[in-house]
């Protein structure tokens, strides 16, 4: 066993930490320095126990020098005079500052720090230099660039691993063959991570050693990292002559400049960076095609599913017919009909003029006889079929839906035959008190079956006062065309424009707004359907609020038949920052027509979220906004509808990004549009690094819980802290914790004991800074997501709507605890998707979308300064109060969110005693009065 290991094994005084390979190789790395007055800098000390051992391994040092950003380190002691700690965030200029303060020149620097990617490039990048000629830099668990958490990823060009692959070929610059400077090679990482490199040091870099997790460069003048003069020696040459000749030369690179291996562009990481991220990017069209196929996979296995249904409900019927002919044979009817059969023969031949006149007279009575001389004309069967079986069909008060918990939710709640024969009787009086509905229907390649089913779900409309205004883009299609104006032809309610050309669905959909004569317009694609009830819904809102501008209602998907429901979105009130993530105000929409014309109708450069886009826009410019409960629209699955996923029309995606990006721009907001893999698009908010937040660190009961929580916000905290308070019981150790934080930070302790004194504690730290942002955090956290601070300040410093912002709270498995609260009376609340997975969507939508909350917990939150009323709460517990200072922050222009890109972890759920089911959880705005409970959530 070697001495640095024995020295290892046998130490008793503060604790170190190192993998067990690592002390074989220091040994092997760092006797040659042993006997030296060495100067040594570690940055990453944590309890501090490697400085005492390097201590007892180099007798002879001068200086042996710790960093550390933990401000527990501050009160680290030594015996040895030669140990000195310097507590600050080593990728500062002042922990640099310090660090040259002590020595400029060391013999030995080992880099422990966080292992993050740009911590570890800026760390070669500002110390190396300080690495004498003969010296040694060495940078521990490289492992972690292996991984995301850590800025890294196997192939990633910008991990630290692969930055330190970049330093290696400086050992052999003389050979590259081109123009390039050191400093240009590395000049992407500078880039990336914003670090400067010092031309000079790198030519002094010497060596590059890869161990497992480790690297070490050794630093030397640069004429020793020359390969020198050629040395032949020896007389004798009898295979190749001449090779004396070529004894002192020297080594000349071929020139390279025609390489396309060495070219600038080559050279430059981040052209590599923008093929890994295309490959990356190609990766994920490739996901979502695989993605395309399962839904057309389960699409096709739910066609198939309706298939069997009719076919078994065709095949009883035929049986049943069948039957019904087998005990007639015999009867007197079929004889008769024998009779007059053999009669028609003699008086109808085959081949006669009076046999063509009898098929034409039986053809026009049976027409009469099934569809009457004045109703409106429906394909006939055969149209029906030679279309698409299993489509078309209008949804009835029989269709089946799933799953079992929404089919009892429809027959309790939705109107029955009697109700719906009631509003029809009512409908002819109640016409003159209330608008005139233009349903704006473009229609292109459709089924037959599906469009005449959306027609028939107008005509069965209990509200009779309406009009179809019908844009037909399909000019191939004269079938469909010549249903249309059959039933234009008996219906004077339907009015039919055929287009010369399509000018795609903003377009058409602009020629049908053309045709529009209604005070208000509803929107409904050309294979989708409206309940019966929809339209009599809205006309009664009208009534109520003659001001509404925007009203919309929740939906349901059909499948292709119309015999199966699922799928519902019980949608909450007006919630703007949802549609950041999720068109969820999709069907049924009803908008004032003079608005929608003053915004301009659709925009093409929007087609495929071309009503996203318009709904942005009219909503910006209303005077009220109503959400009308309940189902009131079908939205068909079918092969090309957007109801099969956003893969059914991938230029959708793109549209998306124009709605959204245009929406910031016209409400003025500093903040980039981002589309985001899990859901929708995020918001990242431009500000600088100025102190704008006060935090409030509660709940502390461990010292040790809360540094380390603490040191993840100074992290994170990027220059945005003005103060830290810290709330602890008496029993924590407060003396510990420092006055001030690197940055000049001021931490303001606290003592509270119980609950009500913690609410008063949390009102004397809001009310001990000036900031513009009060932000809550509590100590229990055991990881925060990555820029979840900024994520939380920027919502609120920035944005004049938000009262407050609240981060996912999850379990480290990815298990919700609450994404927001469900708010009742009297400061009643319960978490909303606790217990579900993160990827989860259901009836309410699921808690990857932003969402707007009328409450949340303490556990991470950001609020304005003015909405932190906690002395209204004094004597209560603090989740009271910070349901409190929630109900007092909302109002008609001022709400809450929950943002899913803010993220904190927990070990294990809150202990926290929650309310039972109350029935006031109904009228919170943002929750959904169709739900009979919050935990677990389910319909009522």
């Amino acid at each position: 066993m070697n001495e640095l290991v024995s020295m290892y094994r046998a130490h008793k005084g503060k604790v170190t930490d190192r993998w067990a390979s690592y002390l074989s190789h220091y040994e092997r790395l760092l006797l040659p320095y042993r006997e030296r007055p060495i100067r040594l800098l570690e940055i990453g000390i944590q309890n501090g126990g490697s400085l005492e051992i390097w201590g007892k391994y180099f007798p002879h040092a001068s200086l042996l020098v710790g960093c550390d950003i933990n401000p527990l380190c501050k009160g680290l002691a030594y015996d040895d005079p030669r140990i000195a700690v310097v507590v600050a965030d080593a990728s500062t200029d002042r922990a640099q500052q310090e660090i040259e303060a002590r020595s400029t020149s060391y013999d030995i620097i080992i880099e422990d720090g966080s292992h993050r990617s740009d911590h570890i490039v800026d760390a070669f990048a500002r110390y190396f230099p300080l690495v004498a000629d003969g010296g040694i830099f060495i940078t521990e668990d490289l492992h972690c660039s292996y991984w995301q958490e850590f800025e890294g990823g196997l192939a990633n060009p910008y991990s630290s691993i692969g930055f330190f692959k970049r330093v290696a070929d400086l050992v052999n610059h003389e050979h590259w063959g081109v123009a390039v400077d050191r400093s240009a090679y590395l000049a992407a990482f500078a880039t990336q991570y914003g670090s400067r490199f010092d031309p000079t040091s790198l030519s002094h870099v010497h060596s590059v050693e890869f161990i497992n997790s480790m690297c070490v460069i050794r630093k030397r003048v640069e004429a020793e990292n020359q390969l020198g003069p050629r040395l032949i020696v020896g007389e004798i040459e009898e295979v190749s002559n001449g090779a004396k000749l070529y004894n002192g030369t020297r080594s000349l690179a071929l020139d390279q400049t025609n390489n396309i291996w060495s070219n600038s562009a080559a050279v430059d990481l981040s052209n590599h960076a923008n093929l890994s991220e295309r490959l990356i990017e190609l990766e994920g069209h490739l996901a979502a095609q695989s993605s395309k196929v399962s839904t057309l996979e389960q699409h096709i296995s739910d066609l198939a599913e309706d298939a069997l249904e009719q076919l078994n409900t065709v095949v009883q019927g035929r049986d049943a017919q069948l039957a019904a002919l087998i005990a007639a044979q015999s009867s007197p009817a079929v004889r008769l009909a024998r009779l007059m059969e053999r009669a028609a023969a003699r008086l109808f031949p085959l081949s006669s003029i009076r046999r063509r006149m009898l098929r034409s007279s039986l053809r026009l009575a049976e027409r009469i006889y099934r569809y009457g001389l004045f109703r409106a004309v429906v394909p006939s069967r055969g149209a029906l079929e030679n279309d698409e079986p299993t489509a078309g069909a209008v949804v009835g008060s029989n269709a089946a839906a799933h799953p079992a918990e929404y089919a009892q939710w429809i027959r309790l709640n939705e109107p029955s035959a009697n109700s719906l024969e009631k509003q029809r009787s009512a409908s002819p009086e109640y016409n003159a008190l209330a608008p005139l509905f233009s349903i704006i229907l473009p229609v292109y390649k459709i089924p037959s079956g599906v469009l005449a089913a959306t027609i028939t779900s107008l005509q069965r409309q209990t509200w009779q006062n309406w009009e179809a205004c019908i844009a037909y883009a399909d000019l191939a299609n004269e079938g469909n065309w010549e249903l249309l104006q059959r039933l234009a032809a008996v219906d004077s309610r339907i009015k039919i424009h055929k287009l010369a050309e399509n000018g795609g669905i903003s377009r058409n959909s602009n020629a049908a707004l053309e045709m529009a004569c209604g005070e208000y317009v509803a929107l409904l694609d050309h294979d989708d359907e409206l309940t019966p009830w929809a339209l009599h819904d809205m006309a009664s809102r009208i009534k109520l609020r003659p001001d509404a501008d925007f009203l919309y209602s929740d939906k349901d998907s059909i499948n292709a038949s119309g015999t199966i429901r699922r799928n519902p979105l019980f949608k909450p009130q007006w919630s703007p920052e949802m549609l950041y993530s999720v068109n969820y105000l999709t069907h049924l929409n009803v908008m004032r027509r003079t608005l929608v014309q003053e915004v301009g109708g659709w925009q093409p450069e929007t087609d495929g979220a071309q009503d996203w886009d318009l709904f942005l826009r009219v909503t910006e410019k209303s005077r009220r906004i109503e959400h009308v409960s309940g189902i009131h629209y079908h939205w068909r699955t079918i092969a090309g509808s957007t109801s099969t996923g956003i893969g059914a029309k991938p230029y959708a995606a793109l549209g998306q990004l124009r709605a959204i990006e245009t929406r910031i721009q016209r409400l003025g907001l500093p903040a980039s549009v981002l589309p985001s893999p899990e859901s929708g698009f995020r918001l990242v908010w431009q500000f600088g690094t100025h102190p704008c937040v006060d935090l409030v660190l509660h709940g502390g009961k461990s010292p040790l819980a809360a540094v380390e929580i603490l040191n993840a916000v100074l992290e994170e905290a990027d220059g945005l802290l003005a103060s830290v308070s810290l709330i602890a019981s008496s029993d924590f150790d407060l003396s510990i914790i420092p006055d001030w934080l690197p940055g000049g930070i001021q931490v303001h302790k606290i003592v509270a004991d119980g609950e009500t004194a913690l609410t008063e504690a949390v009102d004397q730290a809001a009310r001990a800074g000036e900031a513009p942002v009060v932000m809550l955090l509590d100590a229990k956290v055991k990881r925060l997501g990555r820029h979840s601070l900024r994520e939380l300040v920027g919502w609120t410093l920035l944005h004049p709507e938000i009262a407050f912002a609240s981060a996912l709270v999850m379990l480290q498995d990815d298990t919700v605890i609450e994404a927001g609260r469900v708010a009742g009376d009297d400061l009643r609340t319960q978490p909303l998707f606790r217990g579900m997975p993160l990827r989860h969507w259901g009836p309410l939508g699921g808690p990857l979308w932003y969402r707007n909350v009328s409450s949340v917990a303490s556990t991470a939150v950001a609020f304005k300064r003015d909405a932190c009323l906690f002395s209204n709460y004094i004597g209560r517990s603090l989740a009271d109060a910070v349901a409190g200072c929630c109900a007092g922050a909302v109002s008609s222009t001022r709400r809450g969110l929950v943002t899913p890109y803010a993220r904190v972890y927990l070990d294990s759920l809150p202990d926290e005693v929650t309310c039972d089911w109350h029935e006031s959880f109904r009228s919170d705005p943002f929750f959904h009065p169709a739900f009979g409970s919050v935990q677990p959530l389910t319909l009522a």
